[in-house]
């Protein structure tokens, strides 16, 4: 149920942003409007030289209109009463107005620098008294684009939002048509906050999404402030220009960036070329953007003189990206490689439109980022959730061990074993002092071989592990003499394996195997051999066997099931019990080869 809910959140996500559309436009209908749009009718003309003029039919029907500066003349759709505020929306513009011939405002670059009192490039709203206009009134304005880039969109913005009214009816006009783009901005901020903290916490948790959970955070971040910035209206409750508008240039330039990070990240499952090819356009964006951003610190230039240039080089940038994206979705469709291929175009889509004027300035990269981005947003919450619970069964699977570790630790330290070992060594201290200090030294060894296996988390080498094996064992044929003797046939001993599995099976040899025998002495070895897939550990005995599948089910075997099931969690192995009655008993510790091999080694 759980996994089902979660696999709807997608869908539930792109329903409640068309709610949250719908809402919004519902509001803006609703809206009584107290300001009214004064702009030219469209009998006005337009003109690039001022002296061939040409008819404008709309906002946006000059088509020649992508010059420094633009002529326009013609009547204002309604009177504006002397001292009623005019209202203008400057897309980094500065303009002349004059009525019936004589100039009544002049806001232009000044002689000093390249902006009116040193930098107010950017969008804002000018507003100025009315000295009285009628709509017999000829009205001429002189429309100068101190970038010569996009003069177009700022042409059609200062023709479509042109108001007579105080600024804060105009705010209230305005506010419910941006509402929803500021509500999302919010909501992406939020999100991003949330992811980042996400990723920081599968970084130090060693969860696998880290990675990616940090770049689209910054993804997420920076789009937020685009679109919470990037409103017409967002000089109206904020009057800092140079601010505003570097918000809106630095995070256009952020969601870059960090969609080349995710690129590289998505463009792994390519070929080598491609991940290279990636990764150099992406290092060519940020070393780019850095740079600029050094010449604008250094006031070589402006931002707003950096953005052109910026946006060449993320052009240049996202089309080879964009080729990168395509060969790893002819490899492999993945959801993520889908949604930056979307992203990509919709902005590639919108920096044309800077010079054909499809669709409102930006709105399909909005849009698309909007949607995209929460559904990944909540796709990345989905698998870290997932990994969440991976992570938690690992920890129970890594307690199951430590306290499977700890069991056969106490089990090995069996009384009886103690009191004989303690018992032999003391009847050698007056026998053979030299014999029972040796003893003291490998009954020493052996309880330190034990200890250690209690914090011991990762397979350790054979060759440890016998020599832990060769300490019990000497211990044992000091007490058993004669009785007891070991063989080895050692082959391959460079491989890894649990600690304290190999002992406990050389202990059941000589338990139920070599002291089960009544008529002469009993014999184990330990055999190393190779095959194709593993490396195997033998012990095998010559005592009378038994038969397995007359084993008790009851829990008195414990060493053995830890050994089998550490063999399982530890490195994928295996242990294999043969026997047959009056045949002996052979133990078969198997270690894949991919797992038993030191991590030096292996790399």
């Amino acid at each position: 149920m759980k996994q089902k809910l979660l696999s709807m959140l997608p869908a539930a996500a792109v329903v409640a942003l068309l709610a949250l559309v719908v809402a919004v436009r519902s509001a803006t209908t609703s809206q009584s409007i107290r300001s009214f749009v004064v702009g030219p009718d469209y009998s006005a003309e337009y003109s690039t030289d001022g002296q061939h003029w040409y008819p404008l039919t709309a906002a946006d029907s000059a088509p020649d209109a992508n010059d420094d500066v633009l002529y326009l003349r013609g009547h204002f759709l309604r009177d504006c009463p002397e001292g009623v505020p005019l209202s203008f929306y400057l897309n980094h513009l500065f303009f002349t107005m004059e009525v019936n011939g004589e100039i009544v405002i002049s806001y232009l670059p000044d002689g000093d620098g390249p902006f009116p009192e040193g930098d107010l490039c950017g969008s804002q709203w000018y507003s100025v008294l009315s000295p009285g206009i009628t709509t017999a009134d000829e009205v001429t304005f002189t429309l100068v684009d101190t970038h010569s880039v996009g003069s177009r969109v700022a042409y059609r913005d200062f023709l479509k939002y042109m108001f007579v009214g105080r600024l804060e009816n105009v705010k209230s006009y305005l506010t419910p048509m941006w509402q929803g783009w500021r509500v999302m901005g919010i909501v992406l901020i939020a999100s991003g906050v949330a992811l980042l903290g996400m990723a920081l916490a599968a970084m130090f948790a060693n969860l696998p999404l880290d990675r990616w959970l940090g770049r689209l955070s910054i993804v997420t971040l920076f789009a937020g402030i685009w679109l919470l910035f990037d409103t017409i209206d967002v000089q109206l409750w904020s009057d800092r220009i140079v601010m505003n508008t570097a918000l809106v240039l630095v995070s256009r330039m952020g969601v870059a960036f960090g969609l080349g990070l995710c690129i590289n990240v998505s463009v792994e499952a390519a070929s080598l070329r491609w991940q290279k090819t990636a990764r150099i356009a992406s290092g060519v964006l940020g070393a780019g953007t850095g740079l600029l951003a050094l010449l604008v610190v250094c006031n070589v230039m402006t931002l707003c003189g950096a953005e052109p240039w910026w946006s060449a080089l993320w052009t240049l940038c996202g089309l080879v990206m964009m080729g990168c994206l395509a060969a790893a979705l002819r490899r492999k469709v993945t959801v993520d490689a889908v949604a930056l291929s979307l992203l990509l175009l919709s902005w590639l889509a919108d920096l044309l439109n800077t010079v054909w004027l499809w669709w409102p300035d930006g709105v399909a990269a909005k849009v698309c980022m909007a949607l995209v981005l929460l559904v990944e947003m909540l796709v990345g919450m989905h698998g870290v959730f997932k990994n969440y619970e991976a992570a938690s069964r690992a920890m129970e699977m890594e307690r199951e061990l430590q306290s499977s570790r700890m069991r056969i630790t106490l089990s090995q330290i069996q009384p009886h074993f103690l009191y004989n070992s303690l018992t032999v060594i003391q009847s050698l201290c007056g026998i053979d002092p030299a014999a029972a200090e040796n003893a003291v030294n490998e009954f020493a060894e052996y309880l330190r071989g034990n200890m250690n296996s209690l914090t011991q988390e990762k397979p350790i080498s054979f060759s440890k592990e016998l020599d832990h094996t060769r300490h019990y064992l000497a211990l044992e044929q000091l007490r058993f003499g004669d009785q007891l003797q070991v063989e080895y046939d050692l082959g391959p001993t460079g491989f890894q394996l649990p600690a304290l599995s190999l002992q406990p099976l050389v202990e059941n040899a000589i338990r139920h195997g070599v002291r089960a025998k009544t008529d002469d002495a009993g014999t184990v070895r330990i055999v190393t051999r190779e095959t194709p897939v593993f490396y195997e550990a033998v012990v095998i005995d010559d005592g009378p066997g038994f038969d397995p599948s007359a084993v008790p089910q009851d829990g008195t075997h414990v060493g053995i099931t830890n050994v089998r099931r550490r063999m399982q969690m530890m490195c994928g192995g295996e242990l294999v019990i043969e026997s047959a009655p009056g045949a002996g008993t052979q133990a078969t510790l198997r270690v894949p080869k991919q797992a038993a091999m030191p991590e030096e080694s292996a790399i």
